[in-house]
Formats: C-alpha cells, structure tokens, sequence
C-alpha cells in the first residue's frame, strides 16, 4: 500500500518511513503542504498522513484543495492539537480520522489498518453502478453524487455513509452497525465521529433540499427515508 507523510519535523517523517517501510507499506515522505498537495495530486496514494501546522501551506488548507481536485486517498492527521474545534475543522474538509501527538506507533499501524478496511468495505457496499433514491442519485464508480442533478460534493467518508444509507433506505440502521460497516473501528472516540460526519452529511442534504432525509431514532440509531 502507498502511503504519503507530510510532516516538517524532520525526525518524524524518517522514523515513520522506516516503521511503516518495515511492516511493508510503500512510502513517500513530503516536508511542507506545498509539497504534499503536488505529489498526492500526482501519485496513486491509498493513505496520507499529514501534521497541522507547517511552513508554507498547513495540512488543513492542503487537505481543502486536494479534496477540491477531487483526490479521494483517505488521510490520517497527525497534530499537538487537541481540542474539539480543531477536529471538527479537520473532519469538515475532508479528513478520515486524526491521532494526537505523541502516540504509540502501535496505534499508528492500528489506525491505518482500520482505514484500510474502511476502503474495503466502501468498495464492497453494493454492486449497482447507480443508486437512486428520492431526488438522489449516487454513482458508486465514479463517487459522483447529485441532488436534483446538480453535483454534491461530500468528502470520501460522507460518501461512504450515504452510500450505505442508499442501499438500505427505510429501514432502521443502529449506530453500532454504521461504526463496523463504515468505521471497523474500536476507538473511544468512534462514537463522536460518526456523529460529527452524519451531522455534516445531514447538512449537506438538507442544505439543497426540503427532504430530511437522516431521521435520528433517539437511543437507536438512525432510518433513512423521504419523509419532509
């Protein structure tokens, strides 16, 4: 699997090219957002790993415009940041999940292997080229979605959560069964995350039309379905 660091710490790029060099992922390294947004523009990265805070251009505002070229690699941030509004703003421009400075490399490779599954089971979700649901059509090849056939944009992980809501609409799905299906994930913080992206995918539907389409079953999980 090809993954992309971008880091200015120069120590940190190298011990984390040599570990995941030893557990056998094929890895690139990048000292600035500058030079990160050009080689994961330019190269088939499965996963990018990105700091926050770098000189030139910051992993956020790299992750912003690579995800507007339509770049789908699913991306890991690294950051000293640890509050709610710093991972809120990652989540919102596009990020897959976020490991806070220091970390045990063990839970590194436990994150990336997570995020590999994730890119599995999106894959796996249905067999149909087009899903069509209510005012909603998803391409499952291209990751094109529309509403009303104008383009919506979602991030990759909004993608995938719409995506399993489309191939089980009307029916009610429990948030233990979005985080293995979507997540495979055991993380404390799973939870939080799952809301937060159901929230911002929420938005972005009703943002271009009346339909509430994500109904919250209190204690339960959620149903997906046309009712206004």
């Amino acid at each position: 699997m090809k993954v992309l660091i971008v880091d200015d710490e120069e120590k940190i790029l190298a011990s984390l090219k040599k570990g995941l060099e030893e557990h056998g992922y094929i890895v690139d390294v990048a000292s600035n957002g500058i030079e990160g947004k050009s080689m994961a523009l330019a190269k088939d990265y499965k996963i990018i790993i990105s700091d926050i805070i770098m000189p030139g251009k910051s992993g956020v505002q790299m992750l912003k415009e690579i995800r507007e070229n339509g770049l789908n690699a699913l991306v890991l941030i690294l950051t000293a940041l640890n509050n709610v509004e710093d991972k809120l703003m990652v989540y919102e421009v596009g990020a897959d999940d976020y490991l806070v400075k220091p970390f045990d490399f063990r839970e590194l490779l436990a994150r990336l292997k997570a995020l590999s599954k994730r890119s599995q089971v999106s894959g796996n979700l249905g067999e149909e080229n087009e899903l069509v649901y209510g005012s909603l059509m998803l391409k499952t090849l291209t990751k094109e979605v529309y509403m009303n056939g104008e383009p919506l944009f979602l991030t990759p992980k909004e993608f995938e959560l719409l995506k399993y809501f489309m191939t089980n609409p009307e029916r009610t799905i429990t948030k233990n069964e979005l985080l293995k299906k979507i997540w495979e994930i055991d993380f404390e913080t799973s939870t939080n995350v799952l809301e937060v992206f159901i929230n911002f995918l929420r938005k972005k539907l009703e943002k271009n039309s009346d339909t509430k389409y994500i109904q919250t079953l209190p204690r339960v999980g959620y149903i997906f379905k046309t009712n206004k």
